[in-house]
């Protein structure tokens, strides 16, 4: 019944979101935390490679993983764009054989929150803890749904050529105090000259963590150092105006 990031989704995050569009600040923090990294970097979950094609430009040994087949497409193409040929995988990025070991990890923009499963968020933060180099280290953001509202709903339309445009219906349907999971309906609707011609029909579910609680996720796998920063600016403690936590943590 449900996709996940489908072509219709693919095409409206490249959209809105292309290659070197900051979010929030992302793209100059993870910039700065990895200006000194000389090896290998993973981006988990690198979508359509918004901060990977930059990031390789700069001289960055970074590659990237995905699970949909569809966004790691619109990568491809935006790295073959750039004339680069980082190294892209597809597949689930705690299980994945990696060929080597990383400097760093990196799963930006709260992607993480979409692994609902707890036991399968720990088992991806075991094996990238296994995929990194001594001392290497994770960085990894977790949002928290500070101005959630059920049974919010809005429509947004996109504009993709002249006769070619995609309607995008986000309904936020509950939140959970207690397993801390929301859950959202998204629908979109591609349109041609008028006509309807495609729909894609996705579920958005995310998870939040405790900051203690994700800390002693982390030391508890052995993870160590482990720095939670605001908002994108490093060190600074979280407050109750935010609801963007950056974890970073070594091996």
């Amino acid at each position: 019944m449900y996709t996940q990031y489908g072509p219709l989704c693919a095409q409206v995050y490249e959209h809105t979101k292309p290659v070197g569009h900051a979010i929030a600040g992302d793209l100059d923090y993870y910039r700065s935390r990895l200006h000194n990294v000389t090896g290998p970097i993973l981006e988990a979950g690198v979508g359509n490679g918004r901060l990977l094609v930059p990031f390789y430009q700069e001289g960055l040994k970074i590659e990237g993983i995905d699970l949909s087949a569809d966004m790691l497409a619109v990568c491809q193409r935006n790295c073959d764009g750039a004339q680069i040929q980082p190294t892209l995988y597809q597949g689930d990025m705690g299980a994945y054989p990696y060929p080597h070991a990383y400097e760093a990890i990196i799963v930006p923009t709260g992607s993480f929150g979409l692994i609902t499963d707890r036991q399968v968020a720990e088992r991806i933060l075991a094996h990238f803890y296994q995929s990194l180099q001594p001392n290497g280290r994770l960085i990894l953001d977790l949002d928290l749904p500070s101005d959630w509202q059920d049974n919010q709903q809005t429509i947004s339309s996109h504009e993709l050529s002249p006769d070619y445009g995609i309607t995008l219906t986000y309904h936020a349907q509950h939140i959970n105090w207690i397993e801390q999971t929301t859950h959202s309906l998204l629908k979109y609707e591609a349109w041609q000259q008028g006509q309807l011609v495609a729909t894609e029909l996705q579920r958005f579910d995310l998870r939040w963590y405790g900051i203690e609680e994700f800390k002693q996720l982390l030391l508890r796998l052995g993870y160590r150092d482990i720095v939670v920063s605001a908002d994108y600016h490093y060190g600074r403690a979280p407050s109750q105006n935010g609801s963007l936590i950056t974890f970073e943590a070594c091996k």
